[in-house]
């Protein structure tokens, strides 16, 4: 990690014996606490401080309001992602009219094109991130985001929706990169796993009260009077202040310049043909890319298919769109509260058993829950809270042992490529379940999705098996 240079000292305690130091001709590196002294061949003394945040340890030159400006931003960032796809469904409703036939389909456009512009923009964002900097990328993302809410309840068409899509998924890129790139730049190495784990959580909270609080509100505007469009207005107005003032706390808390390094960035060709001939001189790296598969592929599932089905069958029962948005927001806060306080219990797991075990572990759970998913898709019914819970565990299980399973294989001298090709591997995840989940959506039945992706879940489970039983389960 570079090491920055201040002109001056800091106030501390170790600030006059720094002066004192300085009248000395010395060479080499002084430590003391927290500060770093280093001396140049000219005398001269330049401070550093390593802050930290709570248990955190920071990265040079990294601030306790920079990592806390960035967990805001990842607060915001996945609150608002995971608000558009639940609010999807409620414009297909209340602004389009689109029949409920249709509505899968249409669903699985948006978000197939949406992952390819993501796709398309991901090296030229990470590569402008460097050149000009993290903060003003993130603000711009931020900016853009805002700009796509004001935009989407203009839409009175599908194709004018999914522009505002295209349009929105610019600043999908731009924040989602953000918030990768900005984690693993700001915690010493030491920490990285603990702030890894903070900024779940804060992730996790983020979108459980984004869906919680703002997917209830256009049913009490329209309690208050306002109709369905005005209400869906409103909220996603709401939804762009927030995205705004994230933007500018971003611009005045994170990290100013540009990184001192920057990494060689590989064609993509060359990085699918480095990570694919790690992949098959370690099996290990298989699972880990197929779990990365298919944990995103969940994240479409219950983020878009389980909001659409709760708003469709409850509208069936003869609710107002307003309301059957509202009684949505139940079992999918359910799912996400339940997928965090298992993180807590599967991480720690993680840490005592073997990963690709406790991978085997993640698939059977996530299998258990998304085909009981499939069974049950009224937000009234008795059983909606149980296989909200199941679905919750699948979910983080599934993205929890993804993550720890590839991080753990990963070798270090080709770890770029193999985190590119389980990259991609999460993107076909993606453009795989909005393509095929949404057509089976409306032309075979609404739990169509979930059983899909509930068998993929336990293949890659038997799959997991089998490479525990060729003793390549553990790791070299």
């Amino acid at each position: 990690m570079p090491v920055f240079e201040f002109p001056i000292l800091p106030r501390c305690p170790q600030a006059s014996r720094a002066r004192k130091l300085r009248r000395r001709p010395a060479r080499g590196r002084i430590a003391s606490g927290n500060v770093q002294l280093r001396l140049h061949g000219d005398q001269s003394l330049s401070p550093t401080i390593d802050h930290r945040l709570g248990p955190i340890r920071l990265a040079t030159g990294y601030t306790r309001w920079n990592a806390t400006t960035y967990l805001l931003a990842a607060f915001t960032t996945i609150g608002m992602l995971a608000f558009v796809s639940f609010i999807q469904p409620y414009l297909l409703n209340a602004n389009l009219n689109v029949p409920a036939g249709e509505q899968g389909r249409a669903l699985g456009i948006l978000g197939f094109s949406n992952e390819i512009v993501s796709l398309l923009l991901v090296a030229p964002i990470g590569a402008l991130a460097d050149k000009i900097g993290r903060r003003p990328v993130y603000s711009v993302g931020f900016l853009w985001l805002a700009a796509g809410f004001f935009l989407y309840p203009l839409a009175r068409t599908f194709p004018q929706l999914l522009a505002c899509a295209l349009f929105f998924s610019v600043g999908v890129s731009a924040a989602g990169c953000m918030l990768a790139t900005v984690l693993a730049d700001t915690p010493k190495e030491e920490s990285r796993g603990l702030l890894v784990g903070v900024t779940g959580f804060c992730q996790g909270v983020g979108a459980t009260l984004a869906v919680l609080i703002l997917g209830r509100l256009p049913q009490r505007l329209a309690a208050a009077g306002m109709d369905s469009v005005g209400a869906g207005r409103v909220t996603l107005t709401i939804a762009a202040a927030l995205c705004l003032l994230t933007a500018l706390i971003c611009w005045l808390g994170l990290k100013k310049g540009t990184p001192s390094r920057t990494g060689k960035q590989e064609p993509l060709s060359q990085l699918l043909r480095t990570g694919i001939d790690a992949a098959r001189r370690n099996p290990r790296i298989w699972f880990a890319c197929l779990l990365q598969f298919v944990s995103f592929a969940d994240r479409i599932v219950i983020g878009t298919f389980f909001s659409a089905r709760l708003q469709q069958t409850a509208i069936a029962n003869g609710m107002t769109v307003a309301e059957a948005a509202a009684m949505a927001t139940r079992p999918y806060a359910i799912a996400n509260a339940s997928g965090l306080v298992f993180a807590i219990f599967f991480g720690l797991m993680l840490d005592r058993v073997n990963r690709v075990t406790a991978g085997v572990i993640a698939m059977a759970i996530a299998g258990i829950g998304y085909i009981a998913g499939g069974f049950v898709g009224d937000p009234t019914s008795d059983w909606i809270v149980l296989v909200a819970i199941l679905l919750g565990l699948g979910q983080i299980a599934a993205i929890i042992a993804s993550q720890t399973v590839l991080g753990q294989e990963a070798p270090q001298d080709v770890r770029g490529a193999v985190f590119g090709l389980a990259g991609i591997c999460a993107s076909l995840g993606i453009l795989f379940t909005t393509s095929i989940g949404g057509a089976l959506y409306d032309l075979v039945g609404k739990g169509s999705p979930f059983f899909l992706i509930g068998g993929v879940n336990i293949l890659i489970m038997i799959f997991g098996l089998s490479v525990l039983r060729s003793g390549h389960g553990r790791p070299s």
